[in-house]
């Protein structure tokens, strides 16, 4: 399971709880190696992880955390400021940069739904691509199946019959027998073209006529 399937699976309390334990976790780590080394930039991963997982306003509340917990770690572990302004100044700064941390990991998201509506949309008109394709496939099918079984076969049937009527009236020198040749030809003529179409159709189809 990824992780991105496992927060799927989780509450949004859930989530904000799993942020808030990093931001303590990261503050704590903060306060054991001393302002000498300033961790204030790990703050970021929890405040996009709470982007990227939950709403606005539970980013939000990581992101207010994420300054007191710091503002916690540097005041415990000693960091000597000339006054009271410039802590608090410090302060500010990384609660802006947290602010930008959690503005860029939204910029992200949204940038990632879009590329996935994107891909949603291209699949979507490929199935339609496809369902039109099998449509046209049916509407041939059905083409062929009333070529075969009626437009061809009432033709078949009435050139055999004009045919016959031919050879009868040739038999007792009728004039008649003329039309009723020509007739029969015409009747020809027109099965041969109605065989033609079908021959046009994808092989699979030909096979039924």
């Amino acid at each position: 399971m990824t992780l991105g399937q496992y927060c799927r699976a989780r509450s949004k309390y859930a989530l904000l709880a799993l942020a808030v334990l990093g931001v303590l976790i990261v503050g704590y780590v903060d306060y054991i190696t001393r302002y000498e080394v300033s961790l204030f930039l790990f703050y970021a991963a929890p405040i996009v992880f709470a982007v990227w997982y939950t709403d606005r306003n539970c980013t939000i509340l990581v992101i207010l955390l994420s300054a007191v917990v710091w503002w916690w770690a540097d005041s415990m572990a000693g960091h000597p400021y000339f006054s009271s302004w410039a802590h608090v100044w410090e302060t500010g700064v990384r609660l802006v940069f947290f602010g930008f941390a959690g503005i860029g990991g939204s910029a992200l998201k949204s940038r990632q739904e879009n590329i996935e509506a994107w891909v949603a949309n291209i699949q979507r008109l490929r199935e339609l691509e496809r369902e039109i394709v099998a449509a046209g496939a049916r509407e041939q099918e059905r083409m062929s199946a009333d070529l075969s079984d009626g437009l061809c076969q009432y033709l078949a049937g009435l050139a055999y019959f004009t045919g016959s009527l031919r050879d009868h009236l040739s038999e007792r020198c009728r004039p008649e027998a003329k039309m009723a040749g020509e007739l029969h030809e015409l009747l020809r003529d027109a099965i041969v073209q109605a065989r033609n179409i079908a021959h046009e159709m994808p092989a699979g189809q030909q096979r039924k006529l």
